[in-house]
């Protein structure tokens, strides 16, 4: 299975969002667009580390750098969809890996929950060393999770009200933490 989705955003630049699960028809649909220099199109790829191990997804992300895909968008999962097939890489040290071995390429999360599994103080701190190793080719997307990624990881999984109240509040401390030079947070849920 593949994904392939057109967006159309306002200033009418297209962007191709990619599933790298079967990439050899994402490098053909690349190569395509490529040799076409299709104007205002701009390319955006997912490396799915819950469906490809983090080699092969590697070796995608430099083919990405190599033909000048803009951005690839990481899941963030700590466990795999499927039981069958499957594969459970780390995002955090693959993008290092991946920035390190790519020269223009930006890498980020899509999505990482800094709520239950991950405290808001270690996102801002792997989040900024990456920013400060590779300037400009890092971002990071954030969401509430999902309970096959944080409950196994010995965690209750909260009501939406809490789930939006503690992303809510890890948004506010990573800024103050990329933003201050000394920080005394006193939160509801993190200090």
């Amino acid at each position: 299975d593949y994904i392939i989705q057109f967006f159309t955003l306002q200033n009418n630049f297209e962007t191709l969002i990619v599933n790298m699960k079967c990439f050899n028809l994402i490098k053909y649909i690349i190569d395509y667009l490529v040799s076409r220099s299709m104007v205002g199109t701009k390319l955006s790829i997912q490396a799915a580390h819950e469906q490809i191990n983090p080699s092969e997804l590697l070796e995608d992300a430099i083919y990405l750098d190599k033909k000048e895909i803009e951005r690839c968008w990481t899941s963030d999962h700590y466990m795999p969809w499927w039981n069958t097939g499957a594969s459970g890489g780390a995002a955090w040290p693959w993008m290092g890996a991946a920035l390190a071995k790519t020269t223009k390429l930006v890498i980020g999360t899509g999505v990482t929950a800094p709520i239950l599994r991950y405290h808001p103080a270690i996102v801002a701190q792997v989040f900024a060393t990456l920013a400060y190793m590779f300037p400009n080719r890092v971002f990071l997307g954030v969401g509430r999770g999902e309970a096959l990624n944080e409950v196994p990881s010995g965690n209750i999984w909260p009501s939406n009200k809490e789930k939006f109240k503690r992303l809510r509040e890890s948004i506010k401390l990573i800024k103050k933490l990329w933003t201050e030079d000394w920080v005394n947070f006193k939160g509801e849920f993190y200090s």
